[in-house]
């Protein structure tokens, strides 16, 4: 990850400052995750304090990049088909989109800078038509 795909600001402070959720509600959700694990955003849209594409809203800005809210897509079978699922659920990656003619894949992850998982994405996938 580049100095310039680093997060400046913490999810929490980007939720906070974009009216998304509390103060007490992101205290609540950081007890829960100190509790039980998991990620923050999962907490807070588990409790309905936040919504998907809110969270989409904050991690592009957190990661500056693009956002894709996933339960707003139609995702064909042989899109998914692209990385086999073992990779998939271990990385925790989703392919959305495939362009045959610049044989180029979309997905969606936790985190767009790691470069480990573009390279190991860039292996699975080289045989892509």
């Amino acid at each position: 990850m580049t100095d310039a795909q680093k997060p400046i600001l913490r999810l929490d402070e980007i939720l906070l400052y974009e009216g998304l959720v509390t103060e007490e509600q992101i205290k609540y959700a950081l007890g829960m995750q100190k509790e039980r694990g998991g990620r923050l955003g999962s907490h807070l849209i588990r409790n309905g304090w936040l919504t998907e594409a809110g969270l989409v809203r904050a991690l592009t800005k957190q990661y500056h990049c693009e956002g894709i809210v996933l339960s707003e897509q139609e995702i064909a079978p042989e899109v998914l088909d692209l990385i086999p699922a073992n990779v998939a659920m271990a990385r925790t990656v989703v392919p959305f989109a495939y362009d045959a003619s610049r044989r180029e894949l979309s997905v969606a992850c936790e985190d767009p800078g790691n470069q480990d998982l573009i390279k190991e994405l860039e292996f699975v996938v080289q045989d892509c038509k």
